[in-house]
């Protein structure tokens, strides 16, 4: 899975021009904050896998071409991309060789439990009219954080992009006790934050509340019904305590909300191979 912003993610963040900032330790742990890889190296050395299951494994600090292979096809296959597919019960080595140097990550593969719920939405095991629905992709993702997922300093799971852009980055967060899920786009300052309650996502539809909490603007929020959310059009804000005028801070939390879109689109499609569209939003 490539992971790469568009131009269009590049021109909306040079034009957004502000300093949004991370939860810290409120969201995330206190060693959680993620920078640029200074070394290359791979994503996990070990994977516990259950059969069926499968995990994208990724090389980090270099530009040159890397070759995977499997030492055990019959427990564990590997693409091109780094995409590993559990098969069956037993252990391999999946090795990522860059120009002289190899980088090793040991799988093991568990038998498939009775009441597993996979990630890869084979067919067999979905009910027809269901496969892709809002509510599989939200299970799904779900699913995701849950078993691969970091625990945040609140005992809550969470993904997060492994670097940042200009010092920007972005996370999702599941809240079991709660069944929210909180997709957050951050830096050192301020945090942008979608909340989607995953019991009130019925028929493919939901609403949602995205609120902007910044020490240099203020604080804004605006709730709205699936479909709205396109990372292009202006949001029905509500402002809260505002530093600055109200149409400056509403100008900021749009451009905020367009930014936190793309980088939740690529964290979704680097992480989980689902989109925001996937998710009911406007792609």
């Amino acid at each position: 899975m490539k992971q790469k912003i568009s131009r269009r993610v590049e021109v909306m963040l040079l034009a957004s021009a502000i300093t949004l900032s991370s939860l810290g330790a409120a969201l995330f742990p206190e060693n959680a904050v993620v920078t640029q890889a200074a070394t290359v190296k791979i994503s996990a050395r070990k994977l516990s896998l259950t059969v069926g299951q499968s995990k994208l494994l990724k090389i980090t600090g270099t530009k040159e071409k890397v070759k995977w292979s499997t030492n055990k096809k019959s427990v564990a296959t590997v693409s091109s991309k780094g995409k590993v597919q559990a098969k069956k019960a037993g252990t391999a080595k999946i090795t990522a060789k860059v120009a002289k140097k190899k980088y090793i990550c040991t799988v093991t593969v568990k038998k498939e439990a009775a009441n597993y719920i996979p990630n890869t939405k084979p067919e067999e095991t979905v009910m027809p009219g269901v496969k892709d629905s809002i509510e599989y992709n939200f299970s799904t993702l779900k699913n995701y954080i849950l078993t691969y997922g970091s625990t945040n300093s609140d005992g809550n799971k969470f993904v997060a992009l492994g670097y940042d852009i200009d010092g920007f980055s972005a996370g999702i967060v599941y809240e079991s006790p709660n069944s929210l899920f909180r997709f957050i786009f951050y830096n050192s300052t301020s945090v942008l934050t979608l909340e989607i309650n995953e019991n009130n996502i019925k028929n493919g539809k939901f609403r949602y509340a995205i609120s902007l909490d910044s020490g240099l603007y203020g604080d804004c929020a605006a709730f709205e019904t699936l479909g709205t959310l396109d990372g292009k059009s202006s949001l029905d804000w509500e402002a809260g305590s505002g530093i600055v005028a109200d149409e400056v801070l509403f100008e900021v939390a749009d451009a905020a909300y367009g930014a936190g879109y793309s980088f939740w689109e690529l964290l979704l499609t680097s992480e989980v191979d689902l989109s925001m569209a996937d998710l009911g939003f406007i792609g």
